[in-house]
């Protein structure tokens, strides 16, 4: 729903590929939090303060598996993949 989607920086990260125009504007903060959140909706728990903390306060935000264990247990999609290292590459051209 739309109360939802307000809480995500890119509600539809993790099933529509990203393109550079999505995440031109953002910040390197926004940017982090950003790639992290495809990580989050998936469960993940960080083990960073901040991360951890701005997580705990979406509602869609269900913590399952932390970072050790996650890519033994998590399925990415390929989607979600790409999304995740065009953030990472986009994040290092604002360095």
């Amino acid at each position: 729903d739309e109360q939802t989607a307000s809480e995500y920086i890119l509600p539809t990260s993790n099933i529509t590929a990203l393109t550079e125009a999505d995440l031109a504007g953002l910040s390197k903060a926004e940017l982090r939090l950003a790639r992290n959140e495809i990580f989050a909706r998936n469960g993940a728990i960080f083990g960073v303060e901040d991360l951890d903390q701005y997580f705990r306060s979406k509602s869609w935000y269900t913590p399952t598996v932390t970072l050790d264990e996650f890519y033994d247990k998590v399925e990415m999609t390929m989607i979600e993949e790409k999304n995740i290292n065009l953030i990472r590459e986009y994040e290092a051209k604002l360095q």
